[in-house]
């Protein structure tokens, strides 16, 4: 899983022409016309005074693409790294209850441990 998230961070640094290439290459392949479309500017009055409150109105849809692609990647890596740490604790807490472990321990390494959870349990 650490190689995986690495790999997204690599790929996440790519700049997007580079992805819109391999995209239009794989649209081909398949054959589908690769368009990515133009948003209309909205048009707005503003009073003299006043600021561009969405930017994102301005920029190209490359840019837009790039911005959204970039938040992907960002939650992909966040929600692995939780799961990763939530399973990894997991079996920090109950790897005791393999089986062959389980087999392979004294009556007294069993009742400390289930003691010990038990304790962690009422008092957590």
């Amino acid at each position: 899983m650490e190689g995986l998230t690495k790999t997204l961070q690599k790929m996440r640094e790519i700049p997007m022409e580079y992805w819109i290439e391999e995209s239009k290459s794989a649209a081909e392949k398949i054959e589908v016309e690769p368009i990515l479309t133009n948003k209309r500017i909205l048009k707005c009055k503003r009073q003299f005074d006043e600021l561009c409150e969405d930017k994102s109105r301005t920029l190209h849809p490359v840019q837009l693409f790039s911005n959204a692609i970039k938040i992907v990647f960002d939650r992909i890596v966040a929600e692995i790294k939780t799961t990763v740490n939530s399973a990894a604790t997991l079996n920090s807490n109950f790897a005791f209850l393999n089986v062959c472990e389980i087999l392979n321990m004294s009556i007294e390494e069993l009742h400390l441990l289930i003691t010990y959870h038990i304790h962690n349990i009422i008092y957590s």
